[in-house]
């Protein structure tokens, strides 16, 4: 094996000791089954690169979502689906601000220096941050009430989104992915969707990433190049691939980074995971003390000059049960304590 302080060195182990897991419930094979899987997922980290993790103490939350980084203004944005409202946080000065909304919302993309659009319960609305003003874009389409869960800007200004159909005792049925341009026009682009979550543009604009929770897997839409900011928004190619098998949890929140990967949150899972769309393959796993994470984001120390390390994730996580997702949760889910509140981890890490 030769030396050993080099080969620890160059596999990057952590240089702490495996911690013993002391878990307690009331079922025994449940425990087991996580422990064994705790044990597995520490294990890996101990093979990664190192990170580090920290609470956001001045971001208290219930249901953590939507997460969106703003290079330019080195804002962070976070919605509260528990307690409705949309949290900013300067990422320079560390001063919070909290905007209360009217309704419950679940994703954010920034569409102007000072306006941000929202999806959620009231469907698509943009809200300015100075005047607090709330304007609708589009509430229904084609007579059905929309309740959409995330939604993405692209360069031409085209606004994609993902509708879900649920109520607090199941899924009720499909999703669908919608556009609209900036003249107003929308149509339906991908219906079928089992359970339409996270979404994130590659790093060229090409490419529109969309998760299916239902599926555990990862819808891959190659957009239209030809198209204009006067024609509708369309695809030409689709695919998708699996992400997780049903054992570790369901796939929620997505973000891209500036190589092209794919970070995915684990809502049952207690963890983010990066994937190369290319090859499908697992990049890395963070493993996270709470067990529904439900949104992340990537800040670049290049956009970030107060980043200490080269490159940066911000993940949050919610204590509002998903009731209609129950059918969804691994066997051991049910064992397994509930949060008291939801929290903002800003996470360190060498790439």
């Amino acid at each position: 094996m030769g030396n050993s302080a080099s080969f620890v060195k160059n596999t990057y182990y952590h240089p702490t000791p495996l911690a013993e897991l002391n878990l307690v419930g009331s079922n025994r094979a449940a425990l087991q089954f996580y422990g064994q899987h705790l044990r597995n997922a520490l294990l890996l980290e101990r093979r990664s690169p190192a990170y580090q993790i920290a609470v956001a103490q001045d971001c208290v939350l219930q249901g953590g979502e939507g997460l969106y980084y703003d290079p330019r203004s080195n804002q962070l944005f976070c919605l509260d689906y528990g307690n409705p409202q949309l949290i900013q946080l300067c990422l320079t000065t560390r001063k919070v601000q909290r905007f209360p909304l009217p309704g419950l919302c679940y994703g954010l993309a920034l569409s102007g220096t000072e306006t941000v659009v929202l999806s959620g319960e009231l469907g698509l609305v943009e809200l300015n941050l100075n005047t607090k003003e709330i304007i609708p874009i589009i509430q229904d389409y084609q007579g059905k009430q929309l309740v959409c869960n995330d939604v993405v800007i692209d360069k031409n200004g085209n606004i994609w989104f993902n509708t879900i159909d649920e109520d607090a005792t199941a899924i009720r049925g499909t999703g669908a992915l919608l556009a609209c341009n900036p003249q107003g026009q929308v149509q339906e682009v991908f219906a079928g969707l089992g359970y339409a979550n996270g979404m994130g543009l590659s790093p060229d604009g090409r490419s529109l990433y969309v998760v299916d929770s239902l599926e555990r897997s990862v819808h891959v839409f190659v957009l239209n190049s030809d198209r204009t900011e006067a024609t509708l928004p369309d695809i030409h190619d689709h695919h998708k691939f699996i992400v997780a098998d049903e054992t570790e949890g369901v796939p929620d929140g997505l973000a891209v980074d500036g190589a092209g990967r794919l970070w995915l949150t684990f809502w049952f899972g207690g963890k983010v995971v990066c994937i190369d769309p290319q090859s499908q393959a697992r990049v890395r796993e963070i493993v996270l003390p709470v067990i529904n994470i439900s949104s992340v984001t990537i800040v670049d120390s290049k956009c970030d000059r107060t980043a200490e390390s080269p490159c940066k994730l911000f993940a949050c996580s919610s204590a509002v049960p998903w009731l209609g997702g129950k059918v969804l949760a691994p066997w051991y889910a049910g064992d397994l304590p509930g949060s008291r509140q939801g929290y903002l981890f800003e996470i360190d890490i060498e790439l």
